[in-house]
């Protein structure tokens, strides 16, 4: 039969293993959720670049189109003095 400090010992240990082997596992899902976080945050980032770009080219647009009519309503010369 094992001593009571054996026993104790044993018990011990498996239960720092179970410990061990329970932070492993929270480690490594929190390493899969972090990589994924960042993955996201890049998606986000390259689609508001795009947005941001989208925006700015149907801005240079309107204001392009806006000085052609501008221009296109200019007083015609017969009708100045």
């Amino acid at each position: 039969m094992l001593s009571p400090m054996l026993m104790y010992n044993a018990a011990a240990k498996r239960q720092l293993q179970k410990k061990l082997q329970d932070d492993e596992l929270a480690s490594t899902a929190t390493e899969a959720a972090t990589s994924e976080l960042h993955t996201v945050i890049e998606t986000y980032q390259e689609k508001e670049k795009s947005y941001q770009e989208r925006l700015e080219a149907a801005e240079i647009s309107r204001v392009k189109a806006a000085r052609a009519e501008t221009a296109g309503m200019s007083i015609p010369s017969y009708m100045t003095c």
